[in-house]
């Protein structure tokens, strides 16, 4: 799959996922995969969100996982 076409791809699951976007990001962070998590927030992930097990922002994640990029992408964002 080409690059656009995933980047379409990561779109449409975006915005069919919507209340499963908290989760995604976390997932997106997690992973410090970047253009999936900046996809995510653009359709509405909420950057505050707290996972239930962990009381975990997806910037505590990436923090504790070491995903510097994603941390700073995160952080840039407003991300707390």
């Amino acid at each position: 799959m080409g690059s656009n076409r995933l980047g379409d791809l990561i779109e449409i699951v975006a915005r069919a996922a919507s209340p499963d976007a908290p989760l995604a990001e976390r997932q997106a962070a997690f992973g410090g995969h970047v253009p999936t998590a900046e996809t995510l927030l653009r359709h509405g992930a909420d950057l505050h969100d707290r996972d239930r097990r962990y009381d975990a922002t997806p910037l505590a994640v990436t923090r504790h996982f070491g995903r510097v990029a994603m941390a700073e992408s995160l952080a840039g964002r407003g991300a707390a």
